[in-house]
């Protein structure tokens, strides 16, 4: 088996990070992409965060009928801040009997840029397949290791753009899955 990561804080989950699971699985082979939540993410401040259970619960309900797009709560259990390493080689133990590859993990065109500063930076990319998510226009990447390039597809949304619609009552609804939408209605979240 072919085994990609995708980590975030899904708060909430929405349809470009969903689109962009399948670009990883479609265009780079893999045969299940798991969706990742942090606990906390390290060095970003977030406002109107759900709680972690509400998170798995709505990347649970967005991903209910891919079944090649899966969630793992490993950094949710681990709780704290989680990094990439420790995360790679927790996914790589626990799936080792089924891979066929190193584990790979996506990161974002923009990540690319700082990849030198995270934690044991060299072990991850001797150890494991970093995937970049080029955004358009899809230009090549300056990057000092191997690595493949998915083409991340033009899904104009952010997870603090839906928040902030939320908060002021704008339209937001059509950024995420219809039974995320309900999580979301259902349990009042991200609301003033």
């Amino acid at each position: 088996m072919k085994l990609a990561m995708l980590g975030g804080l899904f708060n909430p989950v929405h349809n470009g990070h969903l689109a962009l699971a399948a670009a990883v699985r479609d265009q780079g082979g893999f045969d299940q992409v798991l969706l990742i939540p942090a606990y906390i993410s390290p060095g970003k401040q977030v406002d109107y965060t759900a709680s972690v259970q509400d998170r798995l619960a709505m990347l649970s309900l967005a991903t209910a009928n891919t079944p090649s797009i899966g969630v793992d709560d490993c950094e949710v259990s681990r709780e704290g801040i989680s990094w990439s390493i420790d995360t790679l080689r927790d996914l790589t133990l626990r799936y080792s009997s089924h891979l066929s590859s190193p584990v790979a993990m996506v990161i974002g065109q923009d990540h690319a840029a700082t990849f030198l500063s995270w934690k044991e930076a060299e072990n991850i990319a001797r150890d494991f397949i970093i995937i970049i998510a080029q955004r358009p226009p899809y230009e090549p990447v300056a990057f000092p290791y191997p690595h493949i390039t998915v083409n991340n597809p033009p899904v104009e949304v952010s997870s603090s753009e839906i928040r902030r619609a939320i908060r002021e009552g704008g339209s937001w609804e059509f950024f995420v899955p219809k039974s995320v939408e309900q999580y979301i209605l259902e349990h009042g979240l991200y609301a003033s």
